[in-house]
C-alpha cells in the first residue's frame, strides 16, 4: 500500500534529493514537504490534527536513525530487484492515484511483477491512503480477502 518497487532514475530524483536535505541540514528540513506531498490540502484543512500528528511523529524520530532508513529506502530497489516475480501467494497492490511518490505507475509495475496480484488505484487520494479514506481502503482489503 502507498510504496515503491523498482523506481527509475526518474523516480529517484526527488528522494535523492531529501536524502541529501537530511543528512544536510535535518529531518525538519524535509518535514513540511513530505506534508504536502502526502496529503491534499482539503484534507488538511479539515483533519488538522490527523496532518499535525504525522508531522510530530516524523519530527520525533531520531535524526541519525532517520537518515539510515532513508537511505535504505533510496537505494533499496537495487537489492530488491525484481523479486516479486517470485512470490506466488495472491497480492494487492493499493496506491492513490495522487500520490506523486508511490505512483500508479509504480503500483502497476510491482502488480505485473507479482506472479498473482489485484491493482487497486483509488481515485482522489494520495499516499497516506489509509488515512484519507479508511471506509474505501477497508473495503477494497475485504473485496480481496473475501474473493480469496
Amino acid at each position: 500500500m502507498s510504496t515503491v518497487y523498482r523506481r527509475r532514475e526518474e523516480e529517484l530524483g526527488g528522494v535523492r534529493k531529501r536524502l541529501q536535505m537530511t543528512i544536510e541540514q535535518s529531518v525538519a528540513a524535509t518535514v513540511e514537504v513530505a506534508i504536502e506531498r502526502w496529503f491534499p490540502a482539503e484534507f488538511a484543512a479539515d483533519r488538522p490534527h490527523v496532518v499535525d500528528a504525522i508531522r510530530q511523529r516524523l519530527l520525533s524520530n531520531d535524526p541519525r536513525g532517520y537518515a539510515e532508513a532513508y537511505r535504505v529506502f533510496v537505494y533499496a530497489d537495487n537489492e530488491i530487484g525484481g523479486a516479486l516475480q517470485s512470490v506466488t501467494c495472491p497480492a494487492l497492490v493499493i496506491t492513490g492515484v495522487d500520490d506523486v511518490g508511490s505512483t500508479p505507475v509504480i503500483a502497476r509495475r510491482m502488480a505485473a511483477d507479482f506472479v498473482d496480484a489485484r491493482l487497486a488505484i483509488l481515485n482522489g487520494l494520495r499516499h497516506t491512503v489509509p488515512l484519507e479514506d479508511p471506509s474505501r481502503v477497508n473495503a477494497v482489503l475485504l473485496d480481496f480477502i473475501l474473493q480469496r
